[in-house]
């Protein structure tokens, strides 16, 4: 699990890559640990995203709007930013124009 500053400097170099970004994709892997719906995931697709914020032990994709992601990273608090929009134990993709694939494992 990372800790609350790990979390801290996630969301600053997250918001320092895709603040302004729209997002062109989302990926849900493993639908039995997602809470929300696939619908819900897709209502984001073409949004620009404002910032990421941590909140507790969440990183929070701010849409704007009312429009908000939360993520938790879970037992080994990886984000992986590839090309590769599959990676091996990925929950969630999110895809970004003009960028990589991030994933938390």
């Amino acid at each position: 699990m990372p800790e609350l500053p790990d979390l801290q400097v996630f969301s600053k170099n997250l918001t320092k890559m895709l603040k302004g970004k729209v997002l062109e994709s989302t990926v849900i892997h493993n639908k039995q640990k997602i809470k929300v719906s696939e619908q819900g995931h897709q209502s984001l697709v073409g949004k620009k995203l404002v910032k990421v914020y941590r909140e507790g032990k969440r990183l929070l994709f701010d849409f704007g709007k009312d429009a908000v992601l939360s993520q938790h990273l879970m037992l080994h608090g990886k984000l992986v930013y590839s090309e590769d929009e599959n990676p091996k134990y990925a929950l969630v993709s999110l895809k970004f124009k003009g960028t990589q694939t991030l994933s938390p494992l």
